[in-house]
């Protein structure tokens, strides 16, 4: 069996990361999906509310790379609230 080499684990961004920004990314995209939702749940349409949350979605992206956040985990972020409004559109449309 090969062994793992350490440097390998070390270099690894998730380590690099503080996870404050990472918690704070997650919790920030998911309230910034809900509300985007929730601004156009009485219209259905859920291009409106995608289009009013990538301009907040791009903010916050500069801002966790800004605070340390590696740019493929700030769009992953970025990806999941987009999950997130687009779970909270359901909700708002069956509602």
């Amino acid at each position: 069996m090969e062994s793992i080499d350490e440097n390998v684990i070390n270099n690894s961004l998730l380590l690099a990361l503080s996870p404050v920004v990472l918690l704070g990314g997650i919790v920030v995209t998911s309230i910034a999906g809900v509300i985007s939702a929730y601004v156009y749940s009485n219209t259905h349409d859920i291009k409106k509310s995608i289009i009013l949350y990538l301009p907040i979605a791009a903010v916050i992206a500069i801002v966790l790379t800004v605070l340390g956040s590696p740019v493929i985990i700030s769009l992953g972020i970025i990806g999941f609230g987009l999950v997130v409004l687009i779970y909270a559109s359901n909700h708002f449309f069956y509602k």
